[in-house]
């Protein structure tokens, strides 16, 4: 994760803890590493009721991969 990045958003956003950063960028490397590796693998992602767009986002990175 880019910490620079993580630090920016936490500034301007000042967000309330507990709170969840998710860097689509690195998730959507380590998909593709995880794709180029195990390539008979079928890869799930499961991600329980949760209606923040950032999940969206997710999910929409493994339709994309598929």
């Amino acid at each position: 994760m880019n910490n620079k990045k993580v630090a920016k958003f936490l500034a301007e956003r000042q967000p309330e803890t507990p709170y969840l950063i998710v860097d689509l960028d690195v998730v959507g490397q380590a998909y593709k590493l995880l794709r180029r590796y195990m390539p008979l693998a079928k890869i799930f992602y499961a991600v329980k009721a949760n209606p923040a767009p950032e999940v969206d986002a997710v999910k929409q990175l493994a339709r994309e991969a598929v």
